[in-house]
């Protein structure tokens, strides 16, 4: 009997070490960071670059062949205070890389976003140069906003905004004095620059209408001693003309905050208030200002846009009640981002991450409470549609629990929003549990 006791004893410690293992390595796998942090679709669609975190420190650039299934990394940073925030495709052969950074600036380090640019093998690395130098009376910290990726008939140019500052050199009269934020079209195998917009002292953001010609300025307001006052206008041109008229000033458009340009429609899609909420408006820019309201609810905010292709093309808009729900103004979208929800196991979410030029292959991701997320590629023209990469691998053939929107009653009788995870199988009965409430008050979490 005291043998059979050791023995009991034995196979239970051994199924309790078994069970601390395996909620080890489950807890090992949830907690992972997700291994693709940003993709994007190169202009023919046959190429991804996709970003994934190394086993230590610091992310690494990938380019996958989608066509073989071959697959290089081409970039990495490995340093702590370095991160990759993004790479896009300038053209099929070069990619333009967002860095955040930390810079000794006259002894004090302090944070900066640098671009690098490069092939699609990783060969011809260069950082872009963002126009300080030596004689520059200033320091920019960060890097300019790419407006547009394909400029009619220049592959590998991008539109970007620059902070220019003044330059000056003692004991010279030769000096630049130019400074404020402007516009360049900027070829990234040569780093020539051509200037498009001179800078202005006041200008604080442009739009462009994802052609290549900039429509949107936004300027700050000015006190009578000349400072900054907190406020800004948002001007616009008519098509073909390259004189500013404020939009800001017309039919109401005050408050209205412009987000992205339709050149065929010729109006700007942006925010403003309805009735308490955040709606989405469209603003004519052919001098009316005309306000049509495409898209309002009465219980919360229309508070992001769906937006499509490398000239970022809005096709839609989102809100969040017990789940985000995107509503597709463009109707072919519409149908098929239904269709594929119905079709893919668990009718998981979709959303549209990327294109190619011609929309013609769409990058997608779907994703649930029980699935993680998969980036897949769609193939209008063959309807075919394939796996590209799970975000989280680890959790492959992982049981999840299902989230249900709950509401629970406080002790005054309000009734709060929530959400409620059971384990894969649970009763939700006599169970412990973990609360997690947010900030506030204006956030939420989401299904």
């Amino acid at each position: 009997m005291k043998w059979i006791g050791i023995g009991a004893g034995l196979a239970l410690a051994w199924a309790s070490a078994a069970t601390a293992q395996d909620a080890a390595s489950l807890a090992a796998k949830f907690g992972a960071l997700e291994s693709v942090q940003q993709i994007s679709l190169s202009p023919k669609g046959d190429q991804a670059a996709y970003i994934v975190p190394n086993a230590g420190v610091g992310v690494t650039l990938f380019v996958a062949d989608l066509t073989t299934g071959s697959n290089k990394a081409i970039l990495a940073a490995r340093h702590k205070e370095d991160a990759l925030n993004w790479c896009h495709w300038a053209s099929e052969t070069r990619l333009l890389c967002l860095i955040s950074t930390v810079v000794d600036q006259a002894g004090t380090l302090i944070g900066a976003t640098r671009y690098v640019t490069l092939n699609s093998d990783g060969s011809g690395q260069a950082f872009l140069d963002i126009g300080t130098r030596e004689n520059s009376q200033g320091f920019v910290q960060y890097a300019g906003r790419v407006l547009d990726w394909d400029l009619a008939d220049k592959p590998g140019h991008v539109l970007m905004t620059r902070v220019f500052v003044p330059e000056s050199k003692l004991g010279s009269n030769i000096s630049n004095n130019r400074q404020g934020l402007g516009v360049e079209d900027f070829e990234l195998a040569t780093q020539k620059r051509t200037t498009v917009e001179q800078p202005k002292a006041n200008a604080l953001a442009y739009l462009s209408d994802g052609r290549g010609t900039v429509r949107m300025m936004e300027t700050s307001g000015r006190t009578e001693e000349g400072y900054t006052s907190g406020s800004s206008k948002w001007f616009f041109r008519r098509k073909g003309s390259r004189s500013w008229e404020s939009l800001s000033d017309l039919n109401g458009n005050k408050d209205f905050t412009p987000l992205a340009v339709d050149p065929d429609k010729d109006v700007a899609y942006g925010f403003d208030d309805k009735d308490g909420h955040a709606a989405l408006y469209s603003v004519a820019l052919d001098g009316s200002g005309t306000r049509t309201v495409i898209l309002s609810r009465v219980d919360v905010d229309i508070d992001d846009t769906a937006e499509i292709g490398r000239n970022r093309r809005v096709v839609g808009a989102s809100y969040a009640t017990e789940r985000r729900t995107t509503e597709f103004f463009d109707p072919q979208l519409k149908a098929l981002g239904a269709a594929l929800g119905k079709a893919l196991p668990g009718q998981p979410t979709i959303s549209f991450v990327d294109s190619s030029q011609d929309e013609s292959k769409l990058l997608l991701f779907a994703s649930s409470d029980v699935n993680p997320g998969v980036f897949y590629r769609f193939d209008k023209a063959t309807k075919h549609l394939e796996e590209i990469l799970p975000v989280r691998p680890g959790l492959n053939g992982v049981a999840m629990g299902s989230m249900t929107a709950v509401k629970i009653p406080a002790g005054d009788g309000t009734m709060i929003p929530g959400y409620l995870t059971l384990p894969p199988g649970g009763t939700g009965r006599n169970l412990p549990a973990i609360v997690m409430p947010h900030g506030g008050p204006g956030a939420r979490d989401e299904w």
